[in-house]
């Protein structure tokens, strides 16, 4: 996601918009480079679809401007944009079939019948629909419904394609098996994408670069493995995924700065750019934790915190052990369910994890 309007697919450049007092946009900015599936994660209300909206012309942002392939497209109206786009209600005709629901905008911009005849075929057969082409939609599953409005999102040849929540109406297992053939479709046919979902997991699995919102705002840009390992704000590490957190103030000590929790002192990690005095935290994800059952036993180097096990939730590979600290704080640590250890409700133990492993967070930050 480089700089260069010449080589963006999607520029959307300070981008605001409201609805009456509501801020459903602000000062957003992002570029999408040609064949890059990019994701707007965020809870409800974050705007992650009226952002959506406004790349397709639904929506006319009150400030900023929208430009596809170097051309800009503000305040050109959606049929003109040359995209294509997946509702989460599918937006399928019930009264047609599923080869006259993937024609249909070809019809409309009046493409010769044998042109609509190969394009339906070639798409449907790319959707996995072969065969289905005389079928009512009110005849489709969820996510043969789903595999239609794609089909016909793309039988257009859109230089965009654009995908509101288009999963969630779906059951966990169908939505994981569409999630895939999603993004093996998208690289196959190289086509520049932009999904809304409010799903992290989704999200982690079949992105390129991830744009976390948060009220409007965006939190941080960047790979999928960036946002989750190293969050930049309290709110995207809180948001994707599990985070434990250490809060508390930075003291000096003979071996540099170091957070004072309770009657710990933890070490961060290289590099950390910390003053005695201020207020933070380290943030330290469930994977990242380890459990010791004897002082003794702890890694050298390691922060050790001394707690007592609460509930352990067998999770198939893992095993979810909650730790409760001195202070009532608990904490989530995934154990590989192959070590075969299980702790025991009340057992006391040690949690502890290299300073590397840890992410600082200046309880002063916020996300502009």
């Amino acid at each position: 996601m480089t700089s260069g309007m010449a080589s963006a697919a999607v520029e959307i450049n300070e981008v605001s918009k409201r609805f009456g007092n509501v801020v459903a946009v602000a000062e957003f900015s992002l570029e999408v480079q040609r064949g890059e599936l990019v994701t707007l994660l965020g809870p409800s209300g974050c705007g992650k679809t009226t952002t959506l909206r406004i790349v397709a012309g639904f929506e006319r942002p009150d400030t900023g401007r929208v430009f596809i392939f170097g051309h800009e497209v503000t305040h050109v109206p959606p049929e003109r944009r040359d995209v294509g786009m997946v509702f989460q209600n599918y937006a399928l005709f019930p009264h047609m079939t599923v080869f006259q629901n993937v024609a249909f905008p070809m019809k409309i911009a009046k493409r010769p019948k044998r042109e609509i005849c190969e394009k339906v075929a070639e798409y449907l057969a790319l959707v996995r629909l072969k065969g289905l082409e005389r079928r009512y939609v009110t005849q489709l599953s969820g996510g043969q419904k789903q595999r239609v409005a794609l089909a016909r999102a793309l039988a257009r040849s859109p230089k965009i394609l654009l995908l509101d929540e288009p999963l969630s109406a779906l059951d966990a297992k169908i939505r994981v098996q569409l999630r895939e053939e999603i993004r093996q479709l998208q690289q196959k046919l190289g086509i520049t994408t932009l999904y809304v979902t409010h799903d992290q997991e989704e999200a982690l699995s079949i992105s390129d670069h991830i744009v976390v919102m948060n009220e409007g705002y965006i939190e941080q840009v960047g790979p999928p493995t960036e946002i989750y390992f190293r969050p930049q704000t309290l709110f995207v590490a809180s948001f994707v995924g599990t985070m434990n957190f250490f809060s508390g103030v930075a003291v000096d000590t003979s071996e540099g700065p170091k957070l004072k929790w309770h009657d710990s002192l933890l070490a961060f990690p290289s590099g950390a750019e910390v003053a005695p005095g201020e207020e933070v935290s380290l943030g330290v994800r469930p994977e990242r934790l380890e459990l010791a059952f004897e002082r003794e036993a702890v890694p050298q180097g390691h922060n050790v915190v001394p707690g007592e096990v609460g509930f352990v939730t067998f999770l198939g590979s893992i095993m979810r052990v909650e730790v409760k600290l001195g202070d009532g704080t608990e904490v989530k640590i995934d154990v590989p369910t192959k070590e075969r250890i299980t702790p025991e409700r009340g057992q006391r133990v040690y949690l502890c994890f290299s300073p590397e492993d840890a992410v600082v967070f200046k309880n002063s930050c916020v996300r502009r």
